[in-house]
């Protein structure tokens, strides 16, 4: 949970390897109860995804998400509502949980084995 002080300045939104995803911009809820954060990311924040909340971590200052800085940037627009409606939020499952499996054969780029 965000405190006060947390709150009033920009949260950036890291991916699973720590690269920079963007800036948060808001929280939506779909219809099922899960939170998606709005976040601006592109050359000047120019476009605007929803990520899924969901094993979300914060921090260090940062929240990190985990699912991959490109699943961000290739998932599918979606209306600004606040409440995320049947439609949108069935097609941003799919799309998180297809690119989530078509990611397990390729190695990160930053992976370090546990020993």
């Amino acid at each position: 949970m965000l405190d006060q002080r947390q709150a009033k300045r920009d949260v950036f939104v890291l991916d699973g390897t720590f690269g920079l995803v963007g800036r948060l911009d808001g929280i939506h809820i779909d219809p099922d109860g899960e939170a998606w954060g709005t976040v601006h990311c592109g050359t000047f924040g120019a476009r605007t995804r929803l990520v899924p909340l969901r094993g979300a971590q914060w921090w260090s200052g940062y929240l990190r998400i985990a699912c991959s800085r490109h699943q961000v940037r290739t998932a599918p627009e979606s209306a600004a509502d606040v409440l995320i409606d049947d439609d949108d939020a069935e097609t941003l499952r799919e799309h998180y949980s297809a690119t989530a499996l078509e990611d397990e054969g390729v190695e990160q780029r930053f992976f370090r084995p546990d020993f």
